[in-house]
């Protein structure tokens, strides 16, 4: 099912709510990493949820893992990556709680494969909080589109595809035609519920394989792979025709209409990405010079 630009907003305000979930729950991990290595030190009785066969669902790590965790996450290949290195962790620490008698020192080799197991946990752990906050700022908390690393990163990949496949990949700078006095009149809220309601008008109206990012301030820029000019052309003529029959409501005020212009050329595999957006750049001010609400196409 496709997503709108209201619905990245919304995943990405749970993933924030989950990444704080999870931190809470690797404090927990490290309360009772500290708790086991002192018993040791100090000589004092293994707890018996450590020497549990099920111990890595016991812990207060586990418990959160199998319930708040897996509702957030069930869906992420990294979350039952996860799993298997705590469970491997507290086995390890199993064994070496089981071989351990108090008063002796402590098996150097059964200590250095539990640390080992622990350290890597908590590795893993930081990989899959590292990798969800990376999505998270993928994405524009305004409109729900992609950002301009986002952008970038996407662009990269498109252009590598472009040159090897030798699929054409065409890109579009969009400009809102006279924005400023949208904000200057209705003022910055309603210039905020304009860009949204654009980037989802403009979410819903492309293929699921395209892409629209927030380039800066009223300007988006669309990725539209494997697409030749001429089909490219038509296709934002359709969405240039959309946009200005658009209404978008502000509240008590009558609903806006507006319009947009558009610069239109290919992402170029030999030159730098740069370039390419420079050029579809300069065709867009010559939308703008030329009357705006339409379309030029760079050569």
């Amino acid at each position: 099912m496709e997503r709108s630009c209201s619905d990245s907003v919304e995943i990405t305000n749970q993933t924030f709510s989950a990444l704080e979930e999870l931190n809470v729950a690797m404090s927990y991990h490290a309360d009772w990493l500290k708790d086991l290595i002192r018993g040791l030190l100090c000589h004092e009785p293994a707890r018996p949820e450590n020497l549990a066969p099920d111990a890595h669902h016991r812990c207060r790590f586990g418990r959160w893992y199998d319930g708040a965790g897996r509702h957030w996450f069930k869906d992420e290949p990294l979350f039952a990556d996860l799993d298997e290195r705590h469970q491997a962790m507290h086995d390890a620490a199993r064994q070496l709680l089981q071989q351990h008698q108090p008063g002796t020192p402590v098996d150097p080799a059964a200590y250095e494969r539990f640390m080992e197991l622990a350290i890597s946990f908590q590795m893993e752990a930081r990989q899959f909080q590292y990798t969800l906050l990376q999505r998270v700022c993928a994405v524009d908390q305004l409109t729900g589109a992609g950002n301009r690393y986002a952008m970038f990163h996407r662009l990269i990949e498109e252009k590598e595809r472009a040159g090897r496949t030798e699929h054409p990949c065409v890109i579009a700078l969009m400009d809102m035609d006279h924005f400023k006095q949208i904000n200057d009149v209705y003022g910055h809220i309603a210039g905020d519920i304009v860009l949204k309601s654009v980037a989802q008008y403009l979410t819903r109206s492309l293929r699921k394989y395209d892409s629209i990012f927030r380039y800066g301030g009223e300007e988006f820029l669309i990725c539209l792979p494997d697409t030749a000019l001429k089909t490219a052309e038509k296709r934002l003529e359709q969405l240039r025709e959309g946009l200005a029959e658009l209404t978008i409501p502000i509240g008590a005020a009558m609903p806006l209409r507006l319009t947009a212009s558009f610069g239109l050329g290919y992402l170029r595999p030999g030159f730098p990405i740069q370039d390419s957006i420079q050029h579809v750049d300069d065709a867009l001010r010559k939308a703008k010079e030329a009357g705006r609400n339409r379309i030029e196409i760079a050569h």
